[in-house]
Protein backbone atom coordinates (compact mmCIF):
# COMPACT_ATOMS: atom_id res chain seq x y z
CA UNK A 1 0.00 0.00 0.00
CA UNK A 2 0.92 3.61 -0.71
CA UNK A 3 2.59 5.61 2.28
CA UNK A 4 1.22 8.69 3.07
CA UNK A 5 4.20 10.01 5.44
CA UNK A 6 7.85 8.43 5.09
CA UNK A 7 10.53 9.16 7.29
CA UNK A 8 14.02 8.58 6.12
CA UNK A 9 17.07 7.74 8.52
CA UNK A 10 15.50 11.33 10.75
CA UNK A 11 17.38 12.84 13.72
CA UNK A 12 16.70 14.74 16.17
CA UNK A 13 18.61 16.17 19.50
CA UNK A 14 17.63 18.61 22.38
CA UNK A 15 21.26 19.79 24.23
CA UNK A 16 23.32 16.66 24.16
CA UNK A 17 19.99 14.03 24.34
CA UNK A 18 19.89 11.82 21.57
CA UNK A 19 15.52 12.12 20.82
CA UNK A 20 15.43 10.52 17.16
CA UNK A 21 18.62 8.53 15.97
CA UNK A 22 18.66 7.79 12.34
CA UNK A 23 14.64 6.45 12.40
CA UNK A 24 13.36 5.56 8.93
CA UNK A 25 9.11 4.67 9.18
CA UNK A 26 6.39 4.78 6.40
CA UNK A 27 2.60 5.10 7.35
CA UNK A 28 0.63 3.45 4.80
CA UNK A 29 -2.37 5.51 3.53
CA UNK A 30 -6.00 5.31 5.12
CA UNK A 31 -4.63 3.27 7.56
CA UNK A 32 -4.43 4.16 11.69
CA UNK A 33 -0.94 3.49 12.76
CA UNK A 34 0.22 4.23 16.62
CA UNK A 35 3.37 4.83 18.09
CA UNK A 36 3.71 3.63 21.19
CA UNK A 37 7.24 4.32 23.62
CA UNK A 38 7.54 5.33 27.15
CA UNK A 39 7.89 9.43 27.72
CA UNK A 40 10.74 10.55 26.75
CA UNK A 41 10.81 8.38 23.50
CA UNK A 42 10.53 10.97 20.67
CA UNK A 43 6.85 10.25 19.87
CA UNK A 44 5.67 13.92 20.20
CA UNK A 45 9.18 14.54 18.35
CA UNK A 46 7.98 12.93 15.59
CA UNK A 47 4.38 15.02 15.55
CA UNK A 48 6.18 18.44 16.13
CA UNK A 49 8.86 17.43 13.25
CA UNK A 50 6.23 16.84 10.45
CA UNK A 51 3.10 19.46 11.56
CA UNK A 52 6.71 22.09 11.17
CA UNK A 53 7.02 23.14 14.84
CA UNK A 54 10.32 21.63 15.11
CA UNK A 55 12.98 20.98 12.76
CA UNK A 56 14.67 17.73 12.47
CA UNK A 57 18.59 17.91 12.14
CA UNK A 58 19.34 15.01 9.62
CA UNK A 59 17.31 13.31 7.18
CA UNK A 60 13.98 13.39 5.50
CA UNK A 61 10.45 13.35 5.80
CA UNK A 62 7.61 13.16 3.33
CA UNK A 63 3.60 13.97 3.29
CA UNK A 64 2.00 12.81 0.49
CA UNK A 65 5.17 12.37 -1.49
CA UNK A 66 5.88 16.13 -0.28
CA UNK A 67 9.22 16.41 1.02
CA UNK A 68 7.84 18.93 4.49
CA UNK A 69 11.32 21.42 4.36
CA UNK A 70 10.65 22.72 0.91
CA UNK A 71 6.99 22.37 0.93
CA UNK A 72 5.62 23.22 4.19
CA UNK A 73 2.80 24.93 3.33
CA UNK A 74 1.29 22.10 0.72
CA UNK A 75 1.82 19.64 3.96
CA UNK A 76 0.41 21.46 6.61
CA UNK A 77 -2.84 21.98 4.47
CA UNK A 78 -3.56 18.34 3.86
CA UNK A 79 -2.72 17.92 8.16
CA UNK A 80 -4.86 18.40 11.32
CA UNK A 81 -2.28 18.47 14.77
CA UNK A 82 -3.30 17.62 18.29
CA UNK A 83 -1.15 18.37 20.91
CA UNK A 84 -0.21 16.33 23.92
CA UNK A 85 -0.65 19.31 26.06
CA UNK A 86 -3.22 22.17 25.92
CA UNK A 87 -2.38 25.02 23.49
CA UNK A 88 -5.73 26.56 23.52
CA UNK A 89 -5.25 31.17 23.33
CA UNK A 90 -6.69 31.85 26.31
CA UNK A 91 -7.64 35.27 25.11
CA UNK A 92 -10.22 34.02 22.84
CA UNK A 93 -13.45 32.27 23.79
CA UNK A 94 -14.23 28.51 22.55
CA UNK A 95 -15.75 29.63 19.51
CA UNK A 96 -13.15 32.24 18.41
CA UNK A 97 -10.04 29.57 18.59
CA UNK A 98 -11.94 27.38 16.46
CA UNK A 99 -12.95 30.00 14.40
CA UNK A 100 -9.40 31.23 13.78
CA UNK A 101 -7.90 28.10 12.94
CA UNK A 102 -10.86 27.31 10.03
CA UNK A 103 -9.72 30.50 8.83
CA UNK A 104 -6.17 29.69 8.78
CA UNK A 105 -7.19 26.61 6.72
CA UNK A 106 -8.91 28.62 4.37
CA UNK A 107 -12.17 27.13 4.65
CA UNK A 108 -15.65 29.38 4.71
CA UNK A 109 -16.93 31.18 8.13
CA UNK A 110 -20.06 29.01 7.13
CA UNK A 111 -18.59 26.21 6.86
CA UNK A 112 -16.19 26.60 9.94
CA UNK A 113 -19.47 27.53 11.77
CA UNK A 114 -21.30 23.87 10.51
CA UNK A 115 -17.80 21.81 11.85
CA UNK A 116 -17.85 23.14 15.19
CA UNK A 117 -22.05 23.43 15.51
CA UNK A 118 -21.98 19.78 14.41
CA UNK A 119 -18.89 18.34 16.87
CA UNK A 120 -19.82 20.53 20.02
CA UNK A 121 -23.03 19.00 20.07
CA UNK A 122 -21.81 15.37 19.49
CA UNK A 123 -19.01 16.50 22.16
CA UNK A 124 -21.30 18.63 24.97
CA UNK A 125 -19.76 21.44 24.39
CA UNK A 126 -22.25 23.91 22.91
CA UNK A 127 -23.31 25.73 25.86
CA UNK A 128 -19.49 26.28 26.19
CA UNK A 129 -18.55 27.79 22.98
CA UNK A 130 -18.94 31.34 24.38
CA UNK A 131 -16.57 30.78 27.15
CA UNK A 132 -12.79 31.05 27.65
CA UNK A 133 -10.76 28.33 27.78
CA UNK A 134 -9.77 28.88 31.43
CA UNK A 135 -13.40 28.43 32.60
CA UNK A 136 -13.43 24.20 31.20
CA UNK A 137 -12.17 21.04 32.38
CA UNK A 138 -9.29 19.55 30.36
CA UNK A 139 -11.30 17.02 29.38
CA UNK A 140 -13.51 19.73 27.63
CA UNK A 141 -10.74 21.32 26.34
CA UNK A 142 -8.97 18.18 24.90
CA UNK A 143 -12.13 17.47 22.56
CA UNK A 144 -11.73 21.00 21.44
CA UNK A 145 -8.34 20.34 20.48
CA UNK A 146 -9.70 17.30 18.41
CA UNK A 147 -12.62 19.17 17.28
CA UNK A 148 -9.80 22.01 16.25
CA UNK A 149 -7.70 19.51 13.95
CA UNK A 150 -10.48 18.14 12.46
CA UNK A 151 -11.81 21.14 11.18
CA UNK A 152 -10.19 21.52 7.93
CA UNK A 153 -11.55 17.87 7.08
CA UNK A 154 -7.75 17.06 6.56
CA UNK A 155 -6.71 13.80 4.71
CA UNK A 156 -4.05 13.21 7.68
CA UNK A 157 -3.75 13.32 11.02
CA UNK A 158 -1.76 13.61 13.76
CA UNK A 159 -2.99 13.08 17.34
CA UNK A 160 -0.30 13.09 19.88
CA UNK A 161 -1.89 10.74 23.29
CA UNK A 162 -5.41 12.29 21.60
CA UNK A 163 -7.69 10.53 24.56
CA UNK A 164 -5.67 11.39 27.14
CA UNK A 165 -7.55 13.43 29.92
CA UNK A 166 -11.04 12.49 28.38
CA UNK A 167 -13.69 10.13 30.43
CA UNK A 168 -14.20 6.85 29.52
CA UNK A 169 -17.49 7.80 26.99
CA UNK A 170 -15.94 10.85 25.73
CA UNK A 171 -12.84 8.31 24.45
CA UNK A 172 -15.06 6.31 22.76
CA UNK A 173 -16.91 9.22 20.92
CA UNK A 174 -13.50 9.85 20.42
CA UNK A 175 -12.56 6.75 19.05
CA UNK A 176 -15.92 5.94 17.33
CA UNK A 177 -15.45 9.12 14.76
CA UNK A 178 -11.94 8.11 14.00
CA UNK A 179 -12.76 4.59 13.42
CA UNK A 180 -15.14 6.02 11.13
CA UNK A 181 -13.38 8.38 9.10
CA UNK A 182 -10.24 6.01 9.31
CA UNK A 183 -10.93 4.30 5.93
CA UNK A 184 -10.74 7.39 4.49
CA UNK A 185 -7.84 9.39 6.53
CA UNK A 186 -4.29 8.32 7.32
CA UNK A 187 -3.68 8.48 11.13
CA UNK A 188 -0.47 8.49 13.05
CA UNK A 189 -1.22 8.93 16.89
CA UNK A 190 0.65 8.33 20.15
CA UNK A 191 -1.06 6.74 23.68
CA UNK A 192 0.11 5.18 26.60
CA UNK A 193 -3.54 3.06 26.53
CA UNK A 194 -2.57 -0.19 25.25
CA UNK A 195 -6.04 -1.55 25.29
CA UNK A 196 -6.39 1.24 22.45
CA UNK A 197 -3.82 0.37 20.15
CA UNK A 198 -4.77 -3.26 20.47
CA UNK A 199 -8.34 -2.24 19.72
CA UNK A 200 -7.78 0.54 16.98
CA UNK A 201 -4.03 0.14 15.20
CA UNK A 202 -3.62 -1.22 11.67
CA UNK A 203 -0.41 -0.97 12.56
CA UNK A 204 2.26 -0.40 15.66
CA UNK A 205 5.87 0.79 15.88
CA UNK A 206 7.21 0.56 18.95
CA UNK A 207 9.15 3.64 20.14
CA UNK A 208 12.66 3.38 22.35
CA UNK A 209 15.86 5.21 23.02
CA UNK A 210 14.96 7.53 19.73
CA UNK A 211 14.95 4.18 17.25
CA UNK A 212 11.51 1.85 16.32
CA UNK A 213 12.38 -1.28 18.15
CA UNK A 214 9.36 -3.38 16.57
CA UNK A 215 6.96 -2.41 13.92
CA UNK A 216 3.85 -4.13 12.51
CA UNK A 217 0.62 -5.28 12.76
CA UNK A 218 -1.27 -6.39 16.51
CA UNK A 219 -0.75 -9.97 15.26
CA UNK A 220 2.84 -9.86 13.81
CA UNK A 221 4.21 -8.35 17.07
CA UNK A 222 2.57 -10.95 19.26
CA UNK A 223 3.47 -13.72 16.91
CA UNK A 224 7.19 -12.47 17.79
CA UNK A 225 6.47 -14.01 21.29
CA UNK A 226 6.13 -17.60 19.56
CA UNK A 227 3.75 -18.95 21.73
CA UNK A 228 5.19 -17.41 25.08
CA UNK A 229 2.98 -17.13 28.32
CA UNK A 230 3.09 -14.65 31.43
CA UNK A 231 2.52 -16.88 34.54
CA UNK A 232 1.88 -15.32 37.70
CA UNK A 233 2.02 -17.05 41.63
CA UNK A 234 0.56 -15.50 44.66
CA UNK A 235 1.81 -16.54 47.98
CA UNK A 236 0.03 -16.05 51.08
CA UNK A 237 2.66 -14.79 52.92
CA UNK A 238 5.91 -13.92 51.16
CA UNK A 239 7.64 -16.02 48.46
CA UNK A 240 10.28 -18.34 49.28
CA UNK A 241 13.95 -17.26 49.63
CA UNK A 242 16.21 -17.36 46.71
CA UNK A 243 13.32 -18.52 44.54
CA UNK A 244 14.51 -15.76 41.81
CA UNK A 245 18.42 -17.57 41.99
CA UNK A 246 16.89 -20.73 41.10
CA UNK A 247 15.42 -19.28 38.35
CA UNK A 248 17.68 -17.40 36.54
CA UNK A 249 19.20 -20.81 36.25
CA UNK A 250 16.38 -22.35 33.94
CA UNK A 251 17.53 -20.74 30.70
CA UNK A 252 13.60 -20.31 29.51
CA UNK A 253 12.24 -18.61 32.28
CA UNK A 254 12.37 -14.41 31.33
CA UNK A 255 12.19 -12.02 33.56
CA UNK A 256 11.36 -13.42 37.01
CA UNK A 257 10.74 -11.23 39.14
CA UNK A 258 9.13 -10.07 42.87
CA UNK A 259 6.14 -7.47 43.07
CA UNK A 260 5.08 -7.42 46.48
CA UNK A 261 3.56 -10.76 47.57
CA UNK A 262 3.48 -11.99 43.77
CA UNK A 263 5.89 -13.93 41.29
CA UNK A 264 5.47 -13.10 37.99
CA UNK A 265 7.74 -14.65 34.47
CA UNK A 266 7.52 -15.71 31.39
CA UNK A 267 8.10 -19.08 29.55
CA UNK A 268 7.00 -20.79 26.40
CA UNK A 269 7.43 -23.93 28.35
CA UNK A 270 4.85 -25.30 29.95
CA UNK A 271 7.66 -27.59 32.21
CA UNK A 272 9.29 -24.39 33.57
CA UNK A 273 5.97 -23.82 35.07
CA UNK A 274 5.73 -26.59 36.80
CA UNK A 275 9.25 -26.56 37.99
CA UNK A 276 9.13 -23.12 39.23
CA UNK A 277 5.42 -24.24 41.44
CA UNK A 278 7.41 -27.07 42.62
CA UNK A 279 9.94 -24.73 44.33
CA UNK A 280 7.16 -22.27 45.40
CA UNK A 281 4.99 -24.90 46.73
CA UNK A 282 7.04 -24.78 50.15
CA UNK A 283 5.28 -21.51 51.25
CA UNK A 284 1.59 -21.22 51.12
CA UNK A 285 0.26 -20.28 47.54
CA UNK A 286 -3.27 -18.23 47.46
CA UNK A 287 -3.55 -18.24 43.52
CA UNK A 288 -1.86 -18.60 40.25
CA UNK A 289 -2.69 -17.01 37.01
CA UNK A 290 -1.52 -17.76 33.57
CA UNK A 291 -2.07 -16.08 30.07
CA UNK A 292 -0.25 -15.81 26.61
CA UNK A 293 1.54 -12.22 26.17
CA UNK A 294 -0.41 -9.62 25.19
CA UNK A 295 1.25 -6.24 23.49
CA UNK A 296 2.02 -5.26 26.81
CA UNK A 297 3.84 -7.83 28.19
CA UNK A 298 6.03 -7.22 24.84
CA UNK A 299 6.32 -3.98 25.18
CA UNK A 300 7.61 -4.09 28.33
CA UNK A 301 10.34 -7.10 27.35
CA UNK A 302 11.65 -5.03 25.24
CA UNK A 303 12.07 -1.50 26.88
CA UNK A 304 13.31 -3.54 30.12
CA UNK A 305 16.04 -6.33 27.13
CA UNK A 306 13.81 -8.93 28.70
CA UNK A 307 12.56 -10.76 25.46
CA UNK A 308 14.96 -9.60 22.40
Amino acid sequence: MEASITLKSLAKKFNNDIILADLSLGIESNSNHAIIGQNGAGKSTILKILIGLIEKDAGIAYINGKDISTREIETKMVTGYMPQHIDLDTEMTIFENLMVFGKLYGISSEAAKKHILKFSEVFDFKGDLLEFPTKLSTGTLRLIQFTRAMIHDPEILLLDEPTNGMDPQNKMKVWDILDTIGKNKTILFTTQDFEEVEKYADRISILHHGQIRMDGSLDKLIGVTKGLSKYQIRFADSPPENIIESMKKMPKVLKPEIIGKSLEFYSDQRKDFFEVLRLAIVVGISDIDMSFCKLLDLYLGLIGNGME
